[in-house]
């Protein structure tokens, strides 16, 4: 339904799908997404029920299914996931019967031509990581007694504890009168 989207890093998205049959050949089917990288965690659910699913079956009278590929990224970059550059992928649906003849899918790196010619059941996906900046501010002691005219000098720490660069960032103080 949504083919690409944008995720902030330490987030989750989903793809929600319909899936339907139009052989009466075989009715069960595995479930995979192809090409994501290891840090990216993922599994299908039933759109209905919510359950996960690794397999799923079409029962009599039934040729669509909805399903939903959920994706988790994780909280900083990494070498394969990258701010701001997409991940093309695939979720691909295998007859349960050729599943061990064509073996697990997720650890490797197939291209549109090699998926093809698997004839197996596929959609292309992408997914942009993106990031956010996140300002943290840390005093150590929030209270202070001072003599009337006197002076008191106050540490304060700022952190961007978010994925994203943050520039001009400006800190202002309300002071008491």
């Amino acid at each position: 339904e949504q083919f690409s989207q944008e995720v902030e890093l330490g987030g989750t998205t989903d793809y929600g799908m319909s899936i339907e049959l139009f052989s009466g050949v075989t009715n069960t089917f595995k479930l995979e997404a192809v090409n994501l990288p290891a840090e990216i965690n993922r599994y299908f659910i039933d759109a209905v029920s919510g359950n996960r699913l690794s397999q799923f079956q079409f029962t009599e009278g039934v040729n669509t299914r909805q399903i939903a590929l959920r994706v988790f990224l994780p909280e900083r970059p990494t070498s394969l996931v990258v701010m701001d550059e997409s991940i093309s992928f695939y979720a691909v649906s295998i007859p349960r019967e050729r599943a061990d003849e064509i073996g697990d899918l997720r650890t490797r790196n197939l291209s549109p031509a090699e998926l093809e010619a698997l004839d197996i059941g596929y959609t292309a996906l992408e997914l942009v990581p993106r990031g956010i900046g996140e300002i943290l501010v840390r005093a150590p002691q929030l209270f202070h007694t001072i003599e009337a005219g006197g002076t008191v000098e106050v540490a304060i720490e700022v952190v961007n504890e978010g994925t994203r660069r943050l520039d001009n960032v400006e800190v202002e103080i309300d002071a008491p009168f």
